[in-house]
């Protein structure tokens, strides 16, 4: 339930306290989401290289791929082009694994996601 995870992880975004010292940018969002599946017992792994750039979480389960990109300030919509256009999912194609492909944009002043969007290709 890629919705229901979604909502989780925006909940536990806005949980965290505001500190008007903390600066976010897209890195500390990033280290943030990979914190959280990975605290869930989920096998994430983050910054993965390939032959065409870096993908920046892969969570890998028995019969399918979850492929993220994450923007802040940008768009779900650029985040998701950005996966197709840079083929991060073709290593993944013939592993008989339903494949996803997820853009998330986080926003800076709402401190959360601000909207994603998903494929499955496979």
């Amino acid at each position: 339930d890629l919705d229901g995870f979604i909502s989780v992880v925006s909940s536990i975004f806005a949980s965290i306290p505001y500190d008007d010292g903390m600066r976010l940018n897209e890195g500390s969002f990033h280290t943030l989401f990979y914190l959280m599946v990975s605290a869930g017992g989920l096998p994430a792994r983050s910054q993965v290289l390939n032959y065409s750039g870096r993908i920046d979480m892969v969570l890998e389960m028995r019969d399918k791929v979850y492929i993220f990109e994450f923007k802040c300030n940008q768009s779900a919509e650029v985040a998701l082009n950005q996966i197709k256009e840079r083929g991060y999912h073709r290593q993944y194609q013939h592993s008989g694994k339903s494949v996803y492909l997820i853009g998330v944009n986080f926003d800076y002043k709402k401190r959360n996601i601000d909207e994603y969007e998903y494929i499955k290709i496979i």
